[in-house]
């Protein structure tokens, strides 16, 4: 079984998802306090990373035949300023520091056979985030509702169906935005070394 396991930078909360071929393994969120901003964000999640993944990759040691020491891809979203539309480059800049902080905390614990940091537009094109998230957790037989109005729509699962999802913490509503990308980013992870079909 290869596993990949995909990170979805955030300010607030940074979502990760541990994926084989058929079935999620593990999820979970790292949260900052969202009265943190700018440069205490980016500070607090950095630290808050280092402190969450190496004890949250333990504790899956076993779980299904896995090896959190070795990890057959990891995938963290990167950034991307475009010409048209960027918003606030700011922000974009800070969410690549946290994407840099998340892939060397889960480097240093994982030791990937290979490590990915694809833009947005690489690894799920141009398809609305509600869509794309949407085909996710229907690929892994997850049930979900839409939540969110207009272009802000996502995804938040209802069901997992048969999965053995390790994940003590039933996760608010809002953090499946980003644990439902992680997903899509380790699956990603999977086409990229060939365990799994587009």
């Amino acid at each position: 079984m290869k596993v990949s396991l995909g990170i979805d930078p955030d300010l607030h909360d940074t979502g990760l998802a541990l994926c084989a071929s058929d079935r999620v393994l593990a999820v979970g969120v790292v949260r900052v306090a969202r009265k943190l901003t700018g440069d205490a964000a980016v500070l607090r999640m950095s630290k808050a990373l280092a402190e969450y993944i190496p004890p949250w990759m333990a504790q899956l040691q076993g779980h299904e035949g896995f090896n959190p020491a070795a990890l057959d891809a990891l995938v963290v979203e990167g950034q991307e300023l475009y010409l048209v539309k960027t918003g606030n480059p700011d922000s974009i800049l800070r969410l690549a520091q946290v994407a840099g902080a998340a892939l060397s905390v889960a480097q240093a614990v994982g030791d990937p056979t290979t490590a990915l940091i694809p833009r947005p537009k690489t690894w799920k094109g141009t398809v609305p985030k509600d869509i794309h998230q949407a085909r996710m957790l229907t690929r892994y037989g997850w049930k979900y509702k839409k939540k969110g109005t207009g272009k802000n729509q996502w995804c938040c699962p209802v069901s997992l169906g048969p999965h053995r999802i390790l994940s003590t913490v039933k996760w608010p509503e809002g953090c499946w935005k980003h644990i439902v990308d992680a997903i899509g980013l380790g699956r990603w992870g999977l086409q990229k070394i060939g365990e799994i079909e587009k």
